[in-house]
Formats: structure tokens, sequence, C-alpha cells
């Protein structure tokens, strides 16, 4: 970051206003002793300016998929919402915001409604997130014992 930036002092949670090696300014932040996400504010030629200084610099880079969402999203609450916000950042229409915001508290309500039916928990979705499987295995295999224990589909029926 020093090279890139000329700023010396780089605190973990620390953002700042920043010019990129005379190729853009824009937002930086450590988000941990091995994390830092950088922001520009230009389009793709500067992405890539700025993608070619950092390997001439020696940076390892690394794709948001490559890394723990809890680790990309400290302030989650948990893996869930971490992978909330992980997608969110992914989004590519302006309508999937309002529904991904409220995955949380959907999820946390589906889960007080089958707690009695079904063994679902936030460790569910951490092995599923380490694994890099999508948590929708997770979320499937506890809709699947619940629909099950609650006789909707006879555990033979493969339809």
């Amino acid at each position: 970051m020093n090279e890139l930036t000329s700023v010396t002092d780089w605190p973990v949670g620390r953002m700042r206003l920043v010019n990129f090696a005379g190729i853009d300014d824009g937002l930086a932040v450590r988000l941990t002793a091995t994390i830092t996400q950088l922001m520009p504010h230009g389009g793709p030629r500067v992405v890539q300016r700025l993608t070619a200084r950092l390997i001439e610099l020696g940076v390892q880079l690394a794709r948001d998929s490559d890394i723990d969402p809890r680790e990309l999203y400290p302030e989650a609450h948990d893996a869930l919402e971490a992978l909330m916000l992980q997608t969110l950042a992914r989004a590519q229409s302006p309508q999937a915001i309002n529904l991904l915001l409220d995955q949380p508290r959907r999820w946390d309500r589906w889960r007080e409604t089958t707690r009695s039916t079904a063994a679902f928990s936030a460790g569910d979705l951490a092995r599923s997130a380490k694994d890099k499987r999508p948590y929708r295995a997770a979320r499937d295999r506890t809709c699947n014992a619940a629909i099950r224990s609650r006789g909707l589909v006879d555990r033979h029926d493969r339809s």
C-alpha cells in the first residue's frame, strides 16, 4: 500500500481517499492484516492499469470468492449476513438490493419456524462457505428434512 499510495500508516479498518500511483483517485481500506480493498474511481481501463501496477509491485491479487466472506465483511453478525453482503456487492440489478438486504431477517424467521423439525445452523453455512460450496446446499438439506418430517413428501418419492 505504501508504494501504491505514498501513505505509510494503514491501520486495519481505516479508509482513505488516496491517489493510486498517479493512475486514479479512489478509496482504499485495510480490511485485515493481509487483505486490502481498493475502490478506484475510473472505469475498466483504470482497473487494468491499476491491476498491472499492483502485479509489478508483487501484490497477490485475489477474487472475493477466494476469501472467506466473514473476513471480507467483519461487520456481519454471522456467516449468512456475510454471504448476503458478498452477493449484494455483485448484484447486477437494483431490483435485487431490497431482497438481498432482507435475507438475514427472512432466514432468521424461517429458522425460528423450523427449529423443531430441522437442524439448520450457522455452522452449516460456515462449512459451506469454507468448502466453497453455496450455502444453498445446507439450506436445501434442511428444507428437505423439514418437508419429510411434516409428511409433505414421501421419502421415496423422487419427483
